[in-house]
């Protein structure tokens, strides 16, 4: 028997098949976007649910919510859930209290919980210094009960005692190198009066012998020794003293001693003593920091949900949650901040690529079609391509196909179809789409753009941009930039989206040729291909074209994450070389920004667009945001003064370099040749639904410096 299917999942998600492992799960898809997860893991479709769909409504998401938080274990009816155990510092965690490091456990005394870690390791030092003498007779045989219940413990001959009167001795030792160590209470300390008690325990507790002398010899690792454990006291209440321990009983001593811990005999180094049992070459300082209070663990949590503004990000400063906040206040003349402080981050602000519009559109559209008709796997492949080269370059793709019978004339008073007019209907009634999911569609479109870069940038109309984009790709393969990398695949994805009109795919049948499985990319073709266009197959043309545009999406949400991150993190930071490439890759990202504005203004302007939007939010909101965007990245770009200075030509009127010595910024300038009044035109260009163009350098002016006279 399979699993019994979640509730929350059933209404949201397609049941797939079952994975081949033993996890009982199955494979699902969301009926909503068309998002599909393999691996079928309830947390994951749910988070989807509430965080990542964007086609599902609002009311939706907070019902999935409550019934989600509602339920067991997050996951409904029928998940086994685990224990909840609440650990040494009051905070309730999942599973198995032993599941902690050896290092991290508390040891339990006659069925106590909690322990002294700095009382186990002064007790398993006392071991080791006892066993110098070398006398350790095995005492296997013990009479009397078992306190701890049923359970056997097996316990180490090397950890065994010798005696009683042998242990009472160092024991006493051990009294008289702690209380020489011991430093004096610390009124201030909030942890002073647990420690107090613990080594009020630690002394009633052990019966010692008065008249013994400790030796010299072992005095000295004695006293070292204590005080180590004394800073090793733990912080979070010690050990619970509920109940009375006889720790000189003989069933005390298998459950008192751990196993071995390794600790040098030799004196360490007086710089402090390194909590961590491992190989260390140099012993680290333990730094001690005292609990926040409630106030401030409140204020902590607060900006940690808010973020920390800009400025502290960027000179590493502790943010607070005012507005501005207490750092940013304390500035007497602002440079760049006057009012409010920046707190937003990057990739949380740009999802026009992440929305999944046309992922969206196109599982409606297939999904619609495989309702309705049965498809099976067709013969030869798909050959789609952009660019007319020599050796000719496409991708191809397996199709499935469908063939519909042509329609009887019953009537014979109706007109007939004439002989010329049999095979162009025959094909208009014939349907093919791309098999394979949108993520497979996907990695074969990044392989041909990668591969078809250059015609991309050098088929760019405009000059600004294809300048920019031309020299980015120059820059990246001269040093490796992962940065223009990353914004010229986006840049390129952005244009298959937006360009429609001058980027049309060229849709080929071949009928005799397979699939090319290990290269996505093919040179091999035949006479015999038929093509596909929106005069002899238009249903299969529209399916084919909405499957290419979600798959462009589809990366293209991949790699904005990488690229946002990126140069955030590149803007962050302060960086000795590459300025000129982070502002260029800065001027070809807000380009991206600029088109994908644009063509959400286009969903926002045409009626019959707007009434097929298939997204919760309306295009107005992904088109606004843009305008946040662009602003952060403007504002980052300003604080850290990577735009290069520029100066007015007398000559030509238009901008150059003002000083600078990187020949790339001067060969960038005289590449572009624009004016200040060009920026001032593009500043008040207005929206054009039939120029994808017409929002070009409404952002990127804004990156630049004032020209110097």
């Amino acid at each position: 028997m399979g699993r019994k299917p979640n509730g929350i999942v059933s209404e949201f998600f397609h049941r797939g098949a079952k994975l081949a492992d033993s996890s009982n799960r199955y494979e699902h898809t969301c009926k909503s976007c068309g998002q599909d997860f393999p691996k079928g893991r309830t947390d994951s479709l749910l988070s989807h649910l509430v965080k990542t769909c964007q086609a599902i409504s609002v009311a939706d998401k907070q019902r999935v919510l409550h019934l989600w938080r509602a339920g067991p274990e997050r996951g409904g009816r029928g998940s086994s859930g685990k224990k909840l155990h609440v650990n040494g510092n009051g905070r309730i965690g999942r599973g198995k209290p032993g599941s902690l490091p050896y290092v991290g456990r508390q040891t339990v005394f006659n069925g106590i919980g909690g322990g002294l870690n700095g009382l186990n390791v002064l007790a398993e030092a006392s071991r080791q210094v006892g066993a110098s003498d070398g006398k350790h007779p095995n005492n296997n045989s013990e009479e009397g009960g078992n306190p701890l219940g049923e359970k056997t413990i097996v316990v180490d001959p090397a950890l065994e005692t010798s005696s009683a009167g042998k242990q009472r001795n160092i024991e006493a030792d051990l009294r008289a190198a702690l209380a020489t160590s011991s430093p004096p209470p610390n009124p201030y300390d909030t942890h002073s009066a647990e420690s107090s008690t613990a080594m009020a325990f630690l002394n009633n507790s052990f019966s010692l012998a008065s008249e013994h002398t400790p030796d010299p010899g072992q005095s000295s690792q004695l006293s070292l020794i204590a005080a180590s454990a004394n800073e090793m006291v733990p912080q979070d209440g010690g050990l619970s003293l509920d109940n009375d321990v006889d720790f000189n009983s003989d069933t005390h001593h298998a459950a008192f001693y751990p196993r071995p811990i390794a600790i040098h005999a030799s004196p360490q180094d007086s710089s402090g003593f390194i909590n961590n049992f491992g190989e260390t070459s140099k012993p680290m300082k333990h730094k001690l920091r005292a609990q926040f209070s409630e106030e401030r663990r409140k204020e902590v949590q607060l900006v940690r949900k808010m973020g920390a503004c800009l400025r502290c990000r960027m000179l590493k400063k502790t943010c607070s949650s005012e507005d501005p906040c207490r750092q940013c206040q304390a500035i007497q003349h602002p440079r760049v901040w006057m009012e409010c402080c920046i707190r937003d981050r990057l990739p949380t602000q740009l999802t026009a690529y992440s929305a999944g519009l046309h992922t969206t559109l196109a599982y409606h559209d297939i999904t619609k079609v495989k309702s309705q008709l049965s498809f099976d796997l067709g013969m030869g492949r798909i050959e789609i391509f952009h660019f007319d080269s020599q050796p000719p370059k496409f991708i191809t793709f397996s199709a499935l196909h469908h063939q519909i019978e042509p329609i009887q004339h019953v009537d014979p008073d109706l007109p007939g179809v004439t002989a010329d007019e049999k095979p162009r209907v025959q094909a208009q009634q014939d349907i093919r789409i791309l098999e394979g999911d949108i993520d497979e569609l996907s990695t074969k479109v990044e392989a041909y753009m990668k591969t078809m870069a250059v015609q991309y940038f050098e088929s760019e109309p405009s000059t600004f941009i294809r300048e920019s984009v031309t020299l980015s790709w120059e820059l990246y393969q001269n040093t490796a930039d992962q940065l223009l990398a990353g914004v010229l695949d986006l840049w390129i994805a952005t244009r298959i989206l937006v360009d429609t009109e001058q980027l049309k795919w060229k849709i080929f049948l071949n009928p005799t040729l397979p699939p090319s499985s290990t290269q996505p990319i093919s040179s091999t073709s035949t006479e015999l291909c038929t093509a596909i266009d929106e005069t002899n197959y238009p249903n299969s043309y529209a399916l084919i074209c909405a499957q290419m545009r979600a798959a462009t999406e589809r990366f293209a949400g991949r790699i904005s994450k990488v690229v946002l991150t990126k140069i955030e993190q590149r803007l962050l930071q302060k960086q000795r070389s590459g300025h000129f490439r982070t502002f260029l890759g800065a001027v070809v990202l807000m380009n991206c920004v600029e088109r994908m504005a644009w063509l959400f203004r286009k969903w926002e302007s045409n009626e019959q667009d707007r009434q097929q939007w298939p997204l919760e939010s309306g295009p107005a909101i992904y088109a606004d945001q843009n305008n946040r965007f662009a602003d952060i990245v403007t504002t980052h770009l300003r604080m850290r003064s990577l735009a290069p200075d520029c100066t007015l030509d007398p000559e030509t009127g238009n901008l150059k370099v003002g000083y600078s010595s990187d020949p790339d910024v001067t060969k960038w300038f005289n590449a572009i040749s624009i004016s200040p009044e060009f920026f001032q035109e593009r500043q008040r260009e207005e929206f054009d639904a039939s120029n994808p163009r017409s929002f070009d350098l409404l952002y990127c002016t804004q990156l630049f410096r004032p020209a110097s006279a």
